[in-house]
Formats: C-alpha cells, structure tokens, sequence
C-alpha cells in the first residue's frame, strides 16, 4: 500500500513537471541581443545610367528662366532694343537681358545682386549690369557640363569658328562662313530639313548676320513625315531662349525669356537656321566613382580645419558638403562647399572653404561620425566616413 502511494505521489509530480514545460506565460527565459555590429562604409558612386547631360542643360537654362525679381530703380536698355525697359517696382521673371561686362552671368552671380526680398541692387547700365544674352545664356547652360564652349556670341557659335559648338547632320559649311547666310546658301531646304530632324534636347539652332544674331536651345522636336519626305510644315521644335524682347504672349508675367515656343522646319529654314551641338553630349558614360587622398583626422577636424583633394573618375564635382553626426543620427553641425577649381574633376578643401562649419570646434563630449558627400549633376555620392569620439 506504502509503495502505491508513493508511486502515486511521484506519477503527480511528474505530471506537474511536464505541466510547467508547456506552459509558455509562466516564468520565461531571458534572452540577451547580441551586440551591433558596425557595418563598414562603402563610398557610394554616381552609376553611367545617371548620366543624362541634355537634361541638365535644359533644366539650368529653366532655372534662369525662373528667377524672379524686382528692379530697385527703372533700367532703361532701349540701346540694345526699343522697349527694353525694365521698370521700378515692377516684377519680372527670368534672368536679365544684358550685353555688357557682365553678360556672362550664371544663376548664382545673378541672384547674388538680389537682396533678401528679391530686389534687383546690382548695376544697371547696359555694360555694368548682370544678366545674359541669347548665346550667353546658352553657354552658360553648357558650361554646367563641360568647359569647352568657348563662344562668347551667337557669331562664334558657327562650327567654323571652332568655339566648341559641332554641326548637326551633314550640311555643307566651310572655315570662311561668318554667317548662317553663306551656309544656307550651300544647301538645299530638303538637306536642311534632314539635318534639323537629327536634333535632340538640348542642342540649338542659330542665325547670325553680319556682327548679330540669335540662338534657341531645343527642348523638343517633332518630325512628320509625308509621301517619304519630311513635311516641313508640321514638323517643328519646342524652344527655350533668352531674348532682347517681353513675351507678348505672356499675361501671367513679365519676361524676356521665350518659353515653348514653336517654329516649324519651313520657317527655320526661311530665317536660315541652322543646327549645332556640342562634344559633350556625345562622351560615352561611365560609372564615375571618387577617392580622397589626404583626407582628415580627428584632431584636425575639431581644431576647425578640414583638408584632402578628391577626384572623381568621371563626372564634374560641382559641389561637397560635410555633415558632422552625433550617436543619436543627428545632423549637428553641416556645409555646402562650391567647387572652385577648373578641372571639376577635382576638389581640394583650401582656404576659407576648408574651416570646419560653426559649431565643430565646441562638440560636447561624445561619439560622431564625419560624413563627405560629393555633389554633381547626376546625383549625389556619400564617399568618406571618419567616426570620432570628443572627450
């Protein structure tokens, strides 16, 4: 009877036992994540299928479009073009026409004349004041993506003139055409209609007599065909073009620049365009990936100094900016720097470029993580990563 009880008693406790291990609520068992584990940094590249030239081009020439300002005092250009006026208190969209010293003027130098509400305070006769022209505009479109272009006028944008602009198609042309006249003379409508349907995005047409002319950068182009012929009336360009004169066919606002405007191959011909390219849009993309060399160090960068040249194997480097990240992910201190240097496929840290942005030399103690971002046209590449620790 003893040794019954006892079985009993030993069957329960074994029940209670097997009880307790599929009870998943009660009692569970403490586990521990492991550690993280820093993934090491890989310098990002701009990839070859990012590379889209013509786009930049058009959309810089659509970013100097869109400016948008307010003359401080009336600036009276009638020299240049009857009723090129541009009045006081007036709003006016678009870049400035101008002819003058400063007619080579890029987005940048011209927003620098503007003050905080967009007031034109800069010069404002025709040779001091800021602004571009039809050509000048074009060039400095082009001059985001290559300095070849050396064309200061619509004259020396002839492919004669070897100013960095090439033909389009294959019209006929010698070294001593000074005009679009003498090249339309050696050709006929039909091969100029042939060579205007070869036009992409970003390339231009131009027509220059005597010591003048104008310039329109393509946007679009559309090329109808009847009985086996370009039909000359319905095919056509879509332009953007600074000009010496308001669009009248503008009510929204006041501006110089021609936005969409269409011309046919017919009245492209009659006006003896003719069209041009560039070298650049025809380079062979790669995908362009960048090195720094003599890069920085902790204890330089929190005295304030940064330092280093970096090269790209590709495109330009237009820009850098240094971000300084705290353990949180915090962007606490960070810098745009333009790049400066001729060959945009180099980039030094120098001069007053090369100061640490505020705050770097103060960081409360703690870990950071310095981060180099090259920018270009195509896109943006975090290329160097340094972690430090102030104490």
């Amino acid at each position: 009877m003893k040794k019954l009880i006892a079985f009993l008693l030993l069957a329960c406790m074994m029940l209670t036992a097997l009880s307790s291990c599929g009870d998943k609520t009660k009692n569970p068992t403490p586990t521990e994540s492991p550690a993280p584990v820093d993934k090491k940094f890989e310098p990002e590249m701009i990839p070859a299928e990012a590379f889209k030239p013509r786009d930049v081009v058009v959309a810089y020439m659509e970013k100097m479009s869109q400016v948008k300002w307010t003359p401080k005092d009336t600036i009276n250009l009638n020299e240049v073009n009857q009723g090129l006026v541009y009045k006081k208190g007036v709003e006016y969209t678009g870049i400035m026409y101008i002819t003058g010293d400063n007619s080579q003027c890029n987005y940048d130098k011209f927003v620098s004349q503007l003050d905080e509400n967009g007031v034109y305070i800069g010069p404002t006769t025709r040779k001091e004041g800021y602004g571009n022209h039809c050509s000048s505009s074009i060039r400095t479109a082009y001059n985001q993506i290559s300095n070849i272009p050396t064309f200061a006028t619509t004259v020396q944008m002839v492919p004669s003139k070897n100013r960095g602009t090439l033909p389009v198609g294959d019209y006929v042309f010698s070294a001593d055409d000074e005009t679009t006249d003498s090249i339309i003379a050696k050709n006929s409508a039909e091969k100029m209609y042939e060579c205007y349907a070869l036009l992409q995005k970003g390339d231009n047409v131009i027509s220059c007599w005597g010591s003048t002319g104008h310039t329109r950068m393509i946007k679009e182009i559309k090329v109808v065909n009847k009985d086996g012929k370009i039909d000359p009336n319905n095919s056509y360009i879509v332009t953007i073009e600074q000009t010496s004169s308001f669009d009248s066919t503008r009510k929204d606002v006041k501006t110089n620049w021609f936005i969409d405007h269409k011309y046919t191959f017919k009245q492209l011909y009659a006006t003896k365009y003719v069209p041009t390219t560039i070298e650049a849009f025809s380079e062979k993309a790669e995908d362009s990936t960048f090195t720094l060399k003599s890069g920085n160090t902790a204890s330089n960068i929190t005295s304030g100094k940064l330092k280093g040249i970096i090269r790209s194997s590709f495109c330009d480097i237009i820009s850098v900016t240094v971000d300084f990240v705290d353990s949180t992910g915090k962007v606490v201190a960070t810098k745009t720097m333009q790049n400066l240097v001729p060959d945009r496929t180099i980039f030094q840290f120098v001069n007053k470029d090369a100061i640490a942005p505020d705050g770097v030399t103060t960081l409360a103690a703690g870990d950071y993580t310095y981060y180099v971002t090259v920018n270009t046209h195509y896109g943006s590449a975090k290329i160097y990563e340094l972690k430090f620790t102030v104490q």
